[in-house]
């Protein structure tokens, strides 16, 4: 059993004490990234951490009737420090938690990051995986984390039947129906509440800055599943990058769609609003933007962001409630737009309906978040180029982000190719070496990290998507000269048409959304770039965000 470590309460701090990073020493002393957040609880534990708008249990279903669920500092460090205190017990036969991997399967809910912060500041490594990837995805995933410890609600537990979870410690958390308990470990959350409020629970554990800290995959729609090891010394230099270029002060009010962005904000003090919506699909009607804009406008919001499907119908919403005389968000100071390219029309809409705020594009990977932005009225202003097929302007890249263009991964067109990026906030490592070889490019004395992404880098330095370069498609009428994706589509849209290109038949063939008669009207129009014109009824997208075309899915619907 581990030495206690006393977590202490102090009095709250006067209300013009600033949000922020703490001071890098807090890191240096305790290697662990848990004492940013430990720092606030310790400081102002009545501080509002998360607010649950709609009350969920533990599975992630809503509670009826609605009521909202506030989780403040001091709880929640108190709460994850006794969910750390029972893991790293029952691992103490093979020496805790330290260094240790866990699967997290439970949905954004109150217990979702007390849980996280437990597993952190007890030194393991919290492993989180999309639900939403396909089954054998998922196992790729599993068997390349070899974790150590599975915490899952009880249907997460399903996966535990699959061989590569079979050796590791169970717990499980919430409700367990009958059918469940056959497979479930141990209550995890009722034996952490047995602990009681007054016990001694374990604080931030001393770890090695270059410990990992969290372990994240790629969704493996565009190639092999692959493990980014994110250790203490990243992911602070990423908060600490997202904060210069996201200044964030005391009383800001962030509502978030994605659970990264909450443990960002947790980092910086800072209160985050989960969006009262389905979060494992952010595709919103109507009502459920205009619930969402209600929200904002309830809590006095000062961010919010997501995804450009969910932040361009927040923004029709607010654009129909000026219309009609409602109020218009005085509150909000910034918007981001990220997760997938930006077209300037719905940069043009949050611009126009969030006209008092700073309204960014941002631009990451997996390998680096983010890498550059820019903002959505110069995006907006950027029509002609992107009509004209020459790419999504994503901006230039924030200061102490390097940024190399490999032109050898673009088909030899000077200033276009592979994004490569450097920086104290880029991935390291993956879990497989094999991956971390592939993905290195040494320039010089620097070493780059591949995103996949190819783009052009115009005289600005500024940086304009073309496509993944796996999804680059060699036309036969073009010799077999490389055409990108995002530059093909964006042409037809300037002739208002939604479409997506594939490789279909060794010939590039784009796919029209919705009117089949359209096909031969367009087929001269992109004769010069594509082979074949095609339509289907609708385009696939990604489950969660709606952003992203799902091309591989395409692919499959239209094989003969």
């Amino acid at each position: 059993m581990s030495a206690p470590i006393s977590l202490q309460t102090h009095a709250v701090l006067p209300t013009s004490l600033d949000a922020g990073r703490a001071p890098m020493a807090l890191l240096d002393d305790a290697g662990n990234l848990a004492a940013f957040v430990t720092r606030w609880a310790t400081r102002d534990p009545l501080r509002v951490a998360l607010r649950f708008e709609t009350a969920r249990d533990v599975d992630g279903n809503a509670l009826h009737p609605a009521q909202s669920r506030v989780l403040r500092y001091g709880e929640l460090c108190a709460w994850g420090a006794r969910l750390g205190r029972v893991l790293d017990d029952h691992c103490a036969r093979t020496g805790g938690l330290m260094g240790k991997r866990v699967l997290i399967l439970v949905p954004v809910s109150p217990l979702l990051y007390p849980l996280l912060y437990g597993v952190m500041a007890a030194g393991g490594t919290a492993v989180i995986l999309d639900p939403a990837m396909p089954r054998p995805a998922l196992r790729d995933a599993m068997g390349q984390a070899r974790c150590d410890v599975v915490v899952a609600v009880a249907r997460g537990h399903l996966l535990r039947l699959l061989p590569e979870l079979r050796p590791a410690h169970r717990f499980v958390v919430g409700p367990v129906p009958v059918w469940a308990r056959p497979v479930v470990g141990p209550r995890l959350d009722v034996l952490a509440d047995a602990l009681g409020d007054d016990v001694d629970v374990a604080g931030p554990r001393p770890v090695d800055v270059d410990d990992d800290a969290l372990l994240t995959f790629t969704s493996g729609s565009t190639g092999t599943v692959k493990g980014a090891r994110r250790s203490h010394r990243r992911l602070n230099a990423q908060g600490d990058l997202i904060n210069k270029a996201w200044p964030r002060a005391r009383g800001d009010v962030d509502v978030a769609t994605l659970p990264v962005f909450a443990t960002t904000n947790l980092a910086a003090g800072i209160t985050t609003v989960f969006a009262d919506v389905d979060l494992g699909r952010v595709d919103l009607d109507e009502d459920q933007a205009s619930r969402v804009l209600a929200q904002l406008q309830r809590h006095g919001a000062t961010s919010f962001g997501g995804a450009p499907a969910f932040v361009d119908a927040v923004a029709r919403a607010a654009l129909r409630a000026a219309r009609d005389g409602e109020c218009v968000l005085p509150a909000v100071r910034a918007v981001a737009i990220g997760g997938a390219p930006v077209s300037p029309d719905v940069a043009a809409r949050a611009s126009a309906a969030f006209a008092a705020a700073r309204v960014v594009v941002v631009y990451g990977a997996t390998e680096a978040e983010p890498i550059a932005s820019v903002s959505a009225n110069d995006v907006a202003n950027s029509a002609d180029v992107y009509n004209a097929g020459g790419g999504v302007l994503v901006g230039a890249p924030y200061d102490g982000v390097r940024v190399f263009i490999d032109v050898d991964a673009g088909d030899g067109v000077a200033d276009v190719g592979e994004v490569c990026v450097a920086g104290d906030h880029v991935l390291d490592r993956y879990v497989n070496a094999a991956d971390s070889d592939a993905a290195r490019v040494v320039v010089g004395d620097r070493v780059f990290w591949r995103t996949g992404d190819v783009a052009r880098r115009d005289a600005h330095g500024r940086l304009w998507l073309l496509g993944r370069k796996r999804e680059a498609v060699a036309a036969a009428g073009r010799r077999g000269r490389v055409v990108w994706p995002l530059a093909v589509e964006a042409q037809a849209a300037a002739l208002g048409v939604r479409g997506a290109l594939i490789a279909r038949r060794g010939r590039a063939c784009f796919v029209i959304e919705g009117d089949q008669t359209l096909a031969p009207l367009l087929a001269p129009l992109l004769g010069d770039v594509v082979d074949d014109v095609c339509a289907v009824k609708r385009l696939p997208t990604d489950t969660r965000h709606r952003s992203r075309i799902d091309r591989r899915r395409l692919q499959e619907e239209l094989a003969p």
